[in-house]
């Protein structure tokens, strides 16, 4: 069967100009010789976009492409349209193709909705006639009836989506291309474009789409191209693909991440000197870990009777990380140094999401554990058995203080982490659960 898309070592090379100085006035051009491009070296005179990429698609196959950005995940989709020519390799596609590469592209602002929709379907190969008998179909897919005669720079960039998408799947294409466009618009008219896409499906079309959302691309995709710096890393079956993916997202963020921690025992040192009091004088709020009104920039508070020295997180192997995965076993570890015996110290910690929204936060006292007293040098640990955060990245605060709340020392949202999670589920923390059903088959007639 021929494939109903075929590249063969495609390559993308855009040329890249560079100016040595801004020019202010006609002389100082003329006078300096600057009207000439400086020369480049070789090697930094092209962006490779795409490199020696080849993959088939075939026909009826939903296809995704993912990657990071920068990764060439558009360029190949315009290449593909025949929007952009490929510098080498050649680009075969069967059939009628259908573009959406961003919201409201192609239409001109100053005209209506409907005189829009003549022109764009006029670009995607439609006669009139047909324009004309699907227009109806059109109009009401996008749900533009009160708008369509209005200018389309009244519109909304949900209305644009909404419009552009709904000409793009009415002229009935053997191929259509999607370009992360499904992000924009209301969450009614998304799950008409995906019904309206699992039609297509169903009516063995062939779909290439651009799109972060993993989520999507595993709902309809069945096969899937990682692009990463425009080389094509795996294409294939899309659970693998998609797995490979995250294997790499998530070894690239360890690294992030890790680094970022580096950070912030840097800074710890730098203010390790200071003493800093409690933001305007306030106490620590009873049994809790955070301020009541955290003041930024500030990082670090306290009297240093007890000074925090290190803050660590492992996993259950004992190995040094800072992403995690949904429900896995953490260990915060935190080192200390009191500068005199201190009776009955509390150690507690605090989880923010970056957002500011407070997730989590106890303390020894809380729990019931009880630390008699501290002299020179220790070390307290706590073990969360599951950390049930969604994906996000989160602040760790880690505090120490007297138990009518006098701080020590108190670390305010200077470490980072991050938590990931392979399910679209929303919130904040996923709770244990399950579901229980009990539905009655329905009788059959006849039986």
């Amino acid at each position: 069967m021929r494939p109903a898309v075929e590249l063969s070592h495609v390559s993308k090379l855009y040329r890249r100009f560079a100016r040595l100085r801004q020019l202010k006035t006609l002389k100082g051009a003329v006078v300096r010789d600057l009207w000439r491009r400086p020369k480049l070296p070789a090697a930094s005179k092209f962006n490779v976009a795409l490199k020696d990429v080849s993959m088939s698609v075939a026909p009826g196959v939903t296809a995704g492409i993912i990657g990071l950005n920068a990764s060439g995940k558009s360029t190949l989709l315009r290449v593909i349209a025949g929007i952009t020519k490929p510098t080498s390799g050649s680009v075969t596609v069967s059939g009628k193709v259908s573009t959406l590469l961003e919201v409201g592209a192609g239409f001109h602002p100053e005209i209506s909705g409907r005189e829009n929709i003549y022109i764009n379907g006029a670009i995607l190969g439609l006669p009139k006639r047909q324009i004309r008998e699907r227009f109806d179909d059109i109009v009401r897919f996008a749900e533009l009836e009160e708008f369509i005669d209005y200018p389309v720079k009244t519109y909304s960039s949900g209305m644009f989506m909404r419009l552009g998408f709904s000409i793009a799947v009415n002229v009935d294409p053997d191929v259509l291309l999607i370009d992360e466009v499904l992000a924009v618009g209301d969450a009614v008219f998304a799950q008409k474009c995906y019904e309206k896409l699992y039609d297509y499906k169903r009516r063995g079309k062939t779909i290439i789409m651009v799109s972060h959302d993993l989520g999507a691309i595993r709902r309809l995709c069945e096969e899937v191209a990682w692009l990463h710096h425009g080389k094509l890393m795996e294409y294939g079956e899309a659970g693998h693909v998609i797995g490979k993916y995250m294997e790499e997202v998530t070894h690239g963020e360890l690294k992030r991440y890790a680094q970022e921690h580096k950070k912030s025992v840097e800074v710890m040192a730098t203010i390790k000197s200071e003493k800093l009091p409690a933001p305007g004088g306030e106490k620590l709020p009873y049994k809790v870990v955070a301020p009541a009104k955290p003041v930024q920039p500030a990082k670090r508070w306290g009297t240093r009777e007890i000074e925090i020295t290190s803050v660590v997180m492992r996993d259950r192997d004992g190995e040094e990380r800072y992403v995690f995965s949904c429900g896995e076993t953490v260990f915060i570890e935190i080192a200390f140094e009191a500068r005199k015996r201190i009776e009955g110290p509390v150690f507690g910690i605090g989880i923010f999401r970056t957002d500011g929204v407070w997730c989590y936060g106890t303390n020894t006292m809380i729990d019931g554990v009880k630390v008699e007293s501290v002299a020179g040098r220790g070390e307290i640990a706590v073990k969360l058995k599951s950390l049930p955060l969604l994906s996000a990245s989160y602040y760790l605060d880690v505090a120490a203080h007297s138990a009518n709340d006098h701080p020590y020392d108190y670390l305010n949202r200077l470490f980072t982490f991050a938590v990931r999670s392979d399910r679209p589920e929303m919130g904040v923390f996923r709770p244990e659960h399950e579901w229980i059903i009990d539905v009655q088959a329905p009788e059959v007639p006849g039986r």
